[in-house]
Formats: C-alpha cells, sequence, structure tokens
C-alpha cells in the first residue's frame, strides 16, 4: 500500500512527468496494474500525454513562430519550454504566456541565432492576439454617465480600455512579418528593422493589430497602468502629448470602452 501522503504522491507524479531522468522517489512502487505494462512504461505513457498536450497549446497559441523555425525546431523548443514551465491552469488557452521570455533568453544564448532576434516580439504579438481573441468585446461608451462621474470626482475616474486590448512596442517590424507568413509562400528574407508600435484589439468576433501614433501608444499605456482622468490630463499639462483630440478619437475607435470611478 502507498504510505505517501496525496500532496506528496502528486508532486511526485508531476515531477515524473515533466523530468523523466529525475528520480522516481518510491513514486513507481506505489503504481500497480496488470502485469503486460511495468509502472515505468506507464508513466511514459503519460508523460507523453501532458508533453503533448501541452505542445500542441503552444502550438495554436504560436502559429507563425511555428511556421518560421520549422516544426522540428519549434517542437524541441516546445518539449524545453514544457519541462521549465509546467501548466498550472486548467485551462489550455492560457498556456504559454511567458513563451516570448523563453524564446528571448534562448535566443540570446545561441551565438547563430542572431537572425532570429525578433522572434521573442513576434511571439508576444501572437500572445496578445490569443488574449484578444478570449476578452469579452464591450459595449459602447456611456458618454453622458461618463460626463457626470467626471464632474463630481475626477480625482477618482478611470477610463477603460477595451478588454483585451494589448499594446506592444518593438525595434523589429513584427507585424509586417506576421502579415507575410499569412501567405502559402512567404518571402525568404525578413524584412529589416524598424520600429513599430502596435495596438491589438477585438472587434466583430476577430482579432486585429495596427499601427499607432507614439501620442495615442503613450495614452493607452497610461490607461492600461490605471491612471486617473486626473492623472492623464496632466500629461497634457506636462507638455507630454495633447490628450483633448485624442479621446474622442480612441474611444470612436473602440480603444476605450468604459470608466470607472
Amino acid at each position: 500500500a502507498c504510505s505517501m501522503k496525496l500532496a506528496q504522491l502528486q508532486d511526485r507524479v508531476a515531477d515524473a512527468l515533466l523530468n523523466p531522468d529525475g528520480p522516481a522517489g518510491g513514486l513507481l512502487d506505489s503504481i500497480t496494474g496488470p502485469p503486460q505494462l511495468t509502472a515505468r512504461q506507464r508513466v511514459d505513457i503519460y508523460r507523453a500525454n501532458v508533453i503533448g498536450a501541452l505542445t500542441r497549446a503552444l502550438e495554436a497559441g504560436y502559429p507563425v513562430c511555428r511556421r518560421i523555425l520549422g516544426e522540428k525546431c519549434f517542437g524541441g523548443l516546445s518539449r524545453r519550454y514544457v519541462i521549465q514551465h509546467p501548466s498550472v491552469d486548467h485551462d489550455l488557452g492560457s498556456y504559454g504566456t511567458a513563451f516570448p521570455d523563453f524564446l528571448r533568453h534562448w535566443v540570446d544564448e545561441q551565438p547563430d541565432w542572431a537572425e532570429f532576434r525578433y522572434l521573442s516580439d513576434l511571439a508576444r504579438l501572437e500572445r496578445l492576439r490569443v488574449q484578444a481573441w478570449r476578452a469579452v468585446e464591450a459595449g459602447g461608451f456611456d458618454f453622458d454617465a461618463f460626463a457626470a462621474a467626471a464632474a463630481n470626482d475626477p480625482e477618482s475616474v478611470r477610463l477603460l480600455p477595451a478588454p483585451g486590448l494589448g499594446l506592444l512596442e518593438s525595434p523589429y517590424p513584427v507585424d509586417r512579418v506576421w502579415e507575410i507568413n499569412q501567405d502559402r509562400d512567404p518571402p525568404a528574407e525578413v524584412p529589416a528593422a524598424g520600429l513599430c508600435r502596435l495596438v491589438v484589439f477585438r472587434r466583430h468576433e476577430a482579432v486585429f493589430h495596427q499601427r499607432i501614433d507614439p501620442a495615442s501608444f503613450m495614452l493607452l499605456g497610461a490607461l492600461m497602468g490605471g491612471a486617473t482622468l486626473r492623472e492623464v490630463m496632466g500629461l497634457e499639462e506636462g507638455g507630454e502629448l495633447q490628450v483633448d483630440p485624442l479621446l474622442p478619437r480612441l474611444i470612436a475607435q473602440y480603444f476605450i470602452t468604459g470608466f470607472q470611478h
């Protein structure tokens, strides 16, 4: 009979599934069943299922990165990631949030991967698109309620970006890289470096990304950071940007969809 406590058993199962070269720590002795398969073979089956499911989740979340690297290379990196970053959520759709940082560290450590410096930012774009897709679309902006709240207590009013809205600034034209890899036969060369600021959003049950000007990027970034209306207006007073013409445009574009106070 197994004398391990449940929590200890769960930890050892998780470690065995993601660390095939590690010690079994008494786990194998606690596994029983028909003699056709050994305890280690049973663990190997579960390991293949777990790693396979998480790898497929990464493939679904980062299809352009997978296409650029190729199935074999992406698969190898995915397995490394899975072992280092086991899932902590029952929802596979949320798996892989740290994959862009993983790619950045990997590329930085490989001298012959200099041509893939843009890859982590491309992965960030793909992750933002997944997050936007999973968000719930907001309704229209209530201008009357906002005017009343802003007049009564501008110190606490916060404008809210649309659910799932994401921002990305990159020294590489990752939007162009993403675009050309939607074609069946993309060009072999990656576009030259060039700064881009992107907003990623969901609209009418579809996900889009587009370039935006620096002022809009700064304002949306401040709002996503929790800036109050008073703090936003302070950006204008400080000469950093002109808020008055920006706010109506960003609301009209559904990048700002609500407020709280």
